[in-house]
């Protein structure tokens, strides 16, 4: 196991961002993350350079009682469909992943994936 947020950062300072100078480079992140602000992660992110932000890794892969103790604590995809909209809000471009079940859910997610800019 590792801070999948964490390793966005020297991935991304050493060796993908110094190479690409006209594409649009999105980062993965963690939208359960409870050790950050979300915003000045993202805000630390756009610093670094990156276009845009992908919900990955993401809790839509889980079902069964792991899913449902996820969402029972608060770390379910709401909270994944929060920060996407954060980065929205901060002017990212964002990539959803989610499943169609998604919306029976009770979250706020898009029927499908869709991107925006």
């Amino acid at each position: 196991m590792a801070d999948a947020n964490e390793l966005v950062y020297p991935a991304a300072r050493r060796e993908i961002l110094p190479q690409v100078r006209e594409v649009p480079v999105i980062a993965g992140v963690n939208g359960i993350d409870v050790l950050r602000d979300m915003r000045l992660f993202l805000e630390d992110c756009s610093r670094l350079g990156f276009s845009g932000v992908h919900n990955f890794p993401t809790v839509s892969w889980f079902d069964g009682d792991f899913r449902r103790t996820l969402e029972g604590t608060g770390l379910g995809y709401q909270r994944e469909i929060d920060m996407l909209n954060l980065a929205h809000e901060l002017g990212y471009a964002d990539d959803w992943l989610c499943l169609q079940s998604e919306r029976h859910r009770g979250t706020d997610a898009p029927f499908g994936c869709r991107s925006r800019r």
